[in-house]
């Protein structure tokens, strides 16, 4: 009986010591210091047809690119501006040689361009070339620390797909987080850059994964509206993850 009396008291002060390691670990994990933010908020408001913006610029690139198509090969001008050092059009170049290309040295005039276009500062480019070293595209062999540098490099100069790209690296492991944060607070806080932009598989990454998404659980009414609206735009044929 006297055991009890201290059993019992320990018992609930453990209790309470792992409850408040949980509720301080959630803070430390971006599940609820998350919850007030504006990022977080504008992205609860976005729509399908929101997410269909990404979806125009990307077919507007293409449209613009293929007027340069001249059977298989680039227009003169588009040539003219790229060897001019114009950033833009040694991106279109690049992506010229990716989507319209079939010569054998395609892949390598496509990679000389993205490096040029991005060395120069053309954001595209840059985010562009971080993802083709997270895949192994463009010849590339796959290599997470470049990646980075390139993706980091297109955010910081105001492309916010690419938060989300180094999001996905950071959840999954690929590359390490600052030492005073954790992988989940850092990817969190990276994927609602590019989420708040209402890029549809960013959305999607607030929904689907365990961790960052109990936050939104603050916001449940705006967070079924928002599976609502991803459900919409995947019919409709729009992209995801």
């Amino acid at each position: 009986m006297w055991l009890s009396r201290f059993v019992f008291p320990l018992s609930l002060l453990g209790a309470g010591i792992i409850c408040f390691h949980y509720l301080s670990g959630l803070d430390r994990e971006g599940e609820t210091i998350f919850a007030s933010d504006p990022r977080l908020l504008t992205a609860l408001s976005c729509t399908a047809d929101d997410m269909w913006i990404h979806e125009q610029v990307g077919d507007a690139l293409f449209d613009k690119v293929e007027l340069n198509d001249r059977d298989g090969s680039p227009s003169e001008e588009l040539i003219i501006f790229a060897n001019q050092g114009i950033p833009r059009s040694m991106f279109e170049l690049a992506y010229f040689y990716i989507s319209f290309s079939d010569d054998d040295d395609s892949e390598e005039q496509a990679y000389n361009w993205m490096v040029r276009a991005a060395e120069a500062g053309d954001i595209l480019a840059q985010n562009e070339l971080g993802n083709a070293y997270i895949h192994g595209e463009l010849g590339l062999e796959q290599d997470y620390e470049l990646a980075q540098i390139w993706l980091e490099r297109a955010m910081s100069a105001g492309e916010q797909l690419s938060a989300g790209s180094l999001g996905e690296l950071y959840r999954n492991g690929s590359i390490q987080p600052p030492e005073s944060q954790s992988a989940n607070y850092t990817a969190t806080d990276h994927n609602l850059t590019s989420a708040e932009t209402c890029y549809g598989p960013a959305l999607q990454d607030l929904t689907y994964y365990k961790n960052s998404a109990r936050y939104l659980s603050v916001h449940w009414r705006a967070n079924a509206l928002l599976r609502h609206e991803l459900l919409q735009f995947s019919e409709q044929g729009g992209f995801l993850n």
